[in-house]
Order: structure tokens, then C-alpha cells, then sequence
């Protein structure tokens, strides 16, 4: 993105500012009126803007943060845009998106957001101190997100009790997290390395990609835009990173793909 993107995104919180700012104003007087004659009417309004809210939070979520030192800009899985000027990047502020008033609307398009006025800004992009925007819906509560960090860390877990827990392929394949597909690669990958080198297999774990991990688990750093594949790095260990893939099958998330296993050699994390 460029000064000028910055700039029509800060002239969007502006005008949102502004905007709220004048109903804010234009409310004042009768709302005090009101509740002069009426002591009752705050309370209803106040049970009735959270059933509002409430309302809000279950029909839109919250897909891309756009945040900066102008603010919050929130795009949501319905296609709009609401913003939150000067707000600080914290769970309140981004929550309230929710109750902000829309201001414009938007499409995906080949990972770029394109708004209404078509001022693009590609997804999962930032600079260093100044902006950037994530793809938020994926980095919490998605199902896939979900599965993928049961798998990375459950088996990180089993991993190291060293001597004490599951092998490999007896650890994948004593859960249901994974298709059938990944154990069956899992299996041919790993027997195939101790047919060429009975003493010392493959060398390293397929999974994890690696012989050292970080003993504090697996964070989700991002998912890659448009596509299944999740990466994940150490929660005590930033450059340490893992790819996971996810699939669906029968509307259930599945692993497909980890480390090595089942991942495309230009996707592999670079060692």
C-alpha cells in the first residue's frame, strides 16, 4: 500500500468519526428530554441496544482487521466495512466493530479487498510500524484452525515424553484427526527412508520437520490466503515454523498434510 492508500483509509475513519460524532449530537437533547419524563426509557434503551449488539455479533463476523496508528477498520463476512477511529488495537475496540454503523462495502478478489470506490489492499500484508491487515476470522475460532492446532500440539506433546509415548505412525493413527490419506503417506514416507537406511530411517521427524522443537508448543502465526494451508510457530521458538494442511471431509476438518507429509516442496518451510 501505498501514502496515498493510507491516506483515503485515514480520510475513512475521519469521516466515520465525524459522522458519529453529528448523530451523537442531534440525539443529545431529545434523549435527555425523554428521560426527564420518563425514568423508565434509559433502561429499556439500554436493554434494547444490547439485544442489538447481540443481535450484530451473530449474524456478521469479524473476517479482516485493517488496524494503524489512524485506528480500526473491520471487514466482515456479510461485505461490509465498519471503522473505528484513533482506536487502539485491543479486544474492546475490536469488538465494538460490531456495533459501528457500516460505512461502505467490499469484495475478494485473487486476495486483494476491493472496496466500493475499488481502492484495493492485499490481504495479510504490512509495514513495519505503520499498518497492516490479517485475515482475523481464520486466526481464533475457525473449525480448521481449530483442528490444526489440536494436531500440531498433540502431537508435539506425545513427541516429547520421548521414549514413553506413541511412535509416529501409531500416534497419527490413534486418533481421528487426520485422513486417511496423510497416514497412508505418513507410513509409505517413513518406510521407505528405513528400506534405504534400516539404522537410522529418515533422520528427522516428517511431521515436525525437524529433530529439535519448541517445548512451549505451537502458536497460529497466519493462514495463507485462499487456500487450506495453516502456518504455525513456536510459541518460545518465532523462527521455528511448521505448515499444516486441512481438508474437508464430510463437514469435518481433517489434517491432510504436515512438515513434509503431503505438502508441495515450494510450500515446505525453509530449515
Amino acid at each position: 500500500m501505498n501514502i496515498f492508500k493510507i491516506l483515503f483509509l485515514s480520510i475513512i475513519l475521519l469521516l466515520i468519526s465525524c459522522n458519529q460524532e453529528k448523530k451523537s449530537n442531534s440525539k443529545t437533547i431529545s434523549s435527555k428530554e425523554e428521560i426527564i419524563s420518563n425514568d423508565n426509557i434509559h433502561t429499556n434503551n439500554q436493554e434494547d441496544t444490547i439485544g442489538i449488539n447481540k443481535k450484530m455479533t451473530q449474524e456478521r463476523n469479524l473476517r479482516f482487521l485493517f488496524y494503524a496508528n489512524g485506528g480500526l477498520i473491520g471487514y466482515f463476512n456479510d461485505g461490509t466495512i465498519s471503522g473505528c477511529p484513533s482506536c487502539d488495537l485491543n479486544k474492546d475496540n475490536i469488538t465494538s466493530l460490531y456495533t459501528k454503523e457500516p460505512h461502505a462495502q467490499y469484495k475478494v478478489e485473487k486476495g486483494f479487498l476491493i472496496s466500493e470506490l475499488n481502492d484495493s489492499i492485499l490481504i495479510d500484508s504490512m509495514t513495519i510500524n505503520e499498518w497492516a491487515i490479517i485475515e482475523y476470522e481464520n486466526q481464533v475460532n475457525n473449525p480448521k484452525s481449530k483442528l490444526a492446532n489440536e494436531f500440531v500440539n498433540g502431537y508435539l506433546k506425545n513427541s516429547m515424553k520421548m521414549n514413553e509415548g506413541l511412535g509416529i505412525i501409531e500416534w497419527v493413527k490413534s486418533n481421528n484427526l487426520s485422513t486417511i490419506n496423510f497416514k497412508s503417506s505418513l507410513t509409505q514416507i517413513i518406510n521407505q527412508a528405513y528400506e534405504r537406511d534400516p539404522e537410522y530411517g529418515l533422520g528427522f521427524d516428517p511431521i515436525l520437520d525437524g529433530n529439535d522443537f519448541p517445548e512451549n508448543g505451537f502458536q497460529l502465526e497466519k493462514i495463507k490466503p485462499n487456500s487450506n494451508l495453516l502456518i504455525f510457530s513456536g510459541i518460545d521458538w518465532k523462527n521455528y515454523k511448521v505448515i499444516v494442511k486441512v481438508k474437508n471431509e464430510n463437514n469435518k476438518w481433517l489434517v491432510d498434510g504436515c512438515g513434509i507429509v503431503n505438502i508441495p516442496n515450494l510450500e515446505q518451510i525453509i530449515k
